[in-house]
């Protein structure tokens, strides 16, 4: 079984800048294996690599957040996406939410310490499916 530190994470984001920022924060953290697709057609080709986390941006070319989060989640419902947007609005937290996304994150508040609470509670659930099992 992989560590927390050992996953395989998607960084899926149009905008360079802020892609290799939140690379940089992840690093920061201890994560290394981390892949960073410029759109959403681009992840859904690499859905094969299997990867456990996927930061997700909404507005994106192409295909926006919420459609790659149904493609997402045809591939496999394990995958915990972390919306990642700067669009402030409850109603697209809301709709995302309920398709599957495990958490919703504003560009504006993406720190070392956001991005980690979150990891950890996704580490802490998976940890609790393992027990029970």
């Amino acid at each position: 079984m992989n560590t927390s530190l050992e996953r395989k994470i998607f960084i899926v984001d149009d905008d360079s800048f802020f892609a290799n920022s939140l690379k940089r924060v992840l690093n920061n953290l201890g994560y290394k294996n981390i892949a960073i697709h410029p759109n959403g057609k681009r992840c859904i080709k690499y859905m094969s690599n299997n990867p456990e986390i996927i930061f997700l941006d909404y507005q994106m070319e192409e295909m926006d957040g919420i459609e790659v989060l149904e493609k997402i989640r045809e591939y496999s419902s394990d995958i915990e996406v972390i919306f990642t947007t700067s669009m402030e609005s409850i109603v697209l937290a809301i709709k995302s939410i309920k398709l599957g996304a495990y958490d919703f994150l504003l560009k504006k508040d993406v720190s070392e310490n956001e991005v980690e609470k979150i990891l950890n509670k996704i580490a802490y659930e998976s940890f609790e499916k393992m027990l029970m099992k």
